[in-house]
């Protein structure tokens, strides 16, 4: 499944880990409604991949290492397309950045895969 929030620019880990807890919880509720919008109506019950993917216009980007890929794995989590975040649900985390001449977005794919391919 891919998830695509147009007109939206990633999260930083600076602006997010400097936060408290119940700001953090804020900012995690608007990306869980984003999430909610714009996904498909899907659940996985198998460990999955998710790949989130920020897409900057021109050279105002972010360092790959600080896009905060916690906020829209628990976004997911919370969304009720995963059932948990831990090891077994979620094993694999990959982010990603591109530099183009667009409006930015934030693109995630969930990709269900088989219980031996992480073993």
């Amino acid at each position: 499944m891919k998830i695509v929030i147009p007109k939206y620019r990633a999260i930083s880990r600076n602006k997010t880990t400097r936060k408290h807890w119940t700001a953090y919880n804020k900012e995690k509720d608007s990306v869980v409604a984003l999430i909610r919008c714009y996904a498909k109506h899907k659940k996985y019950t198998h460990p999955v991949c998710i790949t989130i993917t920020a897409f900057f216009e021109g050279k105002k980007h972010i360092d790959v290492s600080n896009i905060d890929d916690k906020i829209y794995v628990d976004a997911i989590r919370y969304a009720g397309i995963i059932d948990d975040d831990n090891v077994f649900y979620n094993p694999i985390v990959i982010k990603r950045c591109v530099v183009f001449a667009g409006d930015d977005r934030v693109e995630v794919e969930i990709h269900e895969i088989g219980y031996r391919d992480w073993e």
